[in-house]
């Protein structure tokens, strides 16, 4: 049920300046005639590294795109489509990451954190396609490694990178923790590669040459300098008026699971005897993120992006850890307990964001009748709702 809500309210955002919206567009105009023998060739160049004029130059969406729009003819419900896949994979880790106990009080810091990690990469995110239904494929390949060590949760990992080419940079953190946990690496040794990559430069000519060895990797690093741009734009043109957006998506987003990882650093839980296997995978995974984020500041929108993923992971630990020490028979370390309370407050700027985002992608046909979304004729959101309707 859950799986099929979210799509349906994926499938009824309302949102013209998107990834999604741009995907779709290309739909429209490249994939609906294409022959088969074409998309297997353009799908073969973007395996090279150097994709076709028309294609955005990841699997996922050249395959999507082929499905929906040639061989089930509907490029209208695209939407309907990536937002099932994206919501099977948030509600399956979710799922795997939380096994309900109707038996268990949960506590306060219990839910202040659960808000924390579902609003840190809601489903307002599904606009952005690959990006974060890349993200939500490697955690839930991580989680499921993790607990039950079975190979075809690795495979899923390696999947990440055919959603967004990205994440051949991005889910390499969670690569690198699967062999590190294989050779018995401690928490010190990341304790004091995270300290140090608040302070240390790397070359950031020679990073975007290598970047642009192939067209693919020109075309990417062009686009995030461009995002850029436009976000500092923003944040220029917002100092004033859209609050939340600056301190949330600007400051909140990229800064607080740093808080996050430091309080449970600080308070002495990250250690082999505090954590489960689990846990440890999970944290290490996003310490490592974190470190490559720091790395690779000198480009602000994919460093953000990477900080995104290790927020996930960052979050994810605390729950868990708050969810064994709070209602399980264990000592909860006071000091642990109140850092982790004091770092929750750097997440309540991206919380409001998260709100605002809602009221702006939800359509007023997800409350009065979800099935009218569909048509995108007729769609509506609650801000644009409540702006002709109340003011």
């Amino acid at each position: 049920m859950l799986i099929f809500l979210i799509t349906l309210f994926g499938a009824t955002i309302n949102l013209q300046t998107s990834d999604g919206y741009v995907l779709k567009q290309y739909l429209y105009w490249h994939y609906i005639g294409i022959s088969f023998d074409q998309w297997l060739f353009e799908l073969k160049e973007i395996l090279l590294f150097s994709p076709e004029y028309g294609t955005k130059g990841d699997v996922f969406s050249h395959v999507m795109s082929y499905l929906v729009g040639h061989v089930l003819r509907m490029p209208e419900q695209y939407f309907l489509f990536v937002s099932f896949v994206y919501a099977y994979f948030f509600v399956s880790a979710m799922d795997k990451l939380l096994r309900w106990d109707r038996q268990r009080k949960f506590s306060m810091l219990f839910w202040v954190i659960l808000i924390n990690f579902i609003a840190y990469r809601f489903i307002d995110n599904m606009q952005t396609v690959r990006t974060w239904t890349g993200l939500w494929v490697l955690f839930y390949g991580a989680v499921g490694y993790y607990q039950e060590r079975k190979k075809k949760y690795l495979a899923v990992m390696l999947m990440a990178p055919l959603f967004h080419v990205a994440y051949f940079l991005i889910a390499l953190p969670a690569y690198v923790v699967v062999f590190l946990r294989r050779i018995g690496t401690g928490p010190s040794f990341l304790i004091v590669l995270y300290s140090l990559s608040f302070f240390v430069n790397i070359d950031q000519t020679e990073v975007i040459q290598q970047l642009e060895t192939t067209e693919l990797g020109a075309q990417k690093v062009k686009g995030y300098y461009y995002e850029n741009e436009a976000e500092s734009s923003l944040l220029k043109t917002d100092e004033s008026s859209n609050l939340y957006t600056r301190y949330g998506k600007f400051w909140s987003l990229p800064n607080a699971p740093h808080f996050l990882a430091w309080a449970i650093i600080l308070g002495g839980l990250f250690s082999k005897r505090k954590m489960t296997e689990l846990e440890i995978g999970l944290f290490s995974t996003g310490i490592l993120m974190a470190i490559l984020a720091n790395l690779i500041d000198f480009i602000p929108t994919f460093s953000i992006r990477t900080m995104a993923n290790a927020g996930i992971y960052i979050t994810a630990t605390s729950m868990l850890l708050v969810l064994r020490y709070e209602t399980g028979l264990l000592f909860w370390p006071v000091r642990a307990r109140a850092l982790i309370c004091l770092s929750l407050l750097t997440f309540v700027p991206y919380i409001i964001y998260t709100l605002a985002n809602m009221l702006q992608f939800t359509s007023v046909f997800m409350i009065i009748m979800p099935i009218a979304g569909l048509f995108p004729d007729f769609n509506l959101s609650l801000r644009e709702f409540i702006r002709v309707f109340f003011f």
